[in-house]
């Protein structure tokens, strides 16, 4: 039988909760007329020296390999498994923080490389088979035949 393994990983916590803070002055800067406060903040800032040149010590602040290690002991022991739950919910956590240094990435990045990036999505776009034909349309398209068979 599977027992819980996983746990809430604290870069995770963190990360949730510097979103959540910048959200809060961001509302509070139009609403209460206070200055905005730029991301990264002081405290994402400790560890990295805010040069995004320096992509090692950038990588440090998304480090996610307490929560892959966590993940392992999942799979590890097939007569002990962690269950389904524990997968889903380290692997959203494991995602979440590379959606962010993602994220991170391309805000401090150069405008040639910020028009590349973009080129390449527009690319993958404008495909037959990408997210706009092959993705939205072909799901409508689907639901509709499907909706026919009831």
């Amino acid at each position: 039988m599977a027992t819980q393994k996983a746990r809430l990983h604290e870069k995770f916590i963190q990360a949730v909760e510097e979103l959540r803070q910048a959200a809060d002055s961001a509302s509070k800067s139009t609403i209460d007329g206070e200055q905005r406060k730029w991301l990264p903040s002081e405290e994402f800032l400790q560890g990295w020296s805010g040069d995004p040149l320096d992509i090692l010590s950038l990588t440090q602040k998304f480090d996610r390999s307490d929560i892959v290690e966590n993940y392992q002991q999942c799979l590890a022991d097939s007569t002990n498994p962690g269950t389904v739950g524990d997968t889903i919910a380290l692997k959203f956590q494991a995602d979440w923080l590379a959606l962010q240094e993602r994220a991170t990435r391309l805000r401090h990045c150069s405008s040639v490389r910020a028009k590349f990036h973009a080129a390449a999505r527009r690319r993958g776009h404008a495909s037959d088979r990408g997210p706009l034909t092959g993705g939205t349309v072909n799901y409508v398209e689907k639901m509709i035949k499907r909706g026919s068979n009831e």
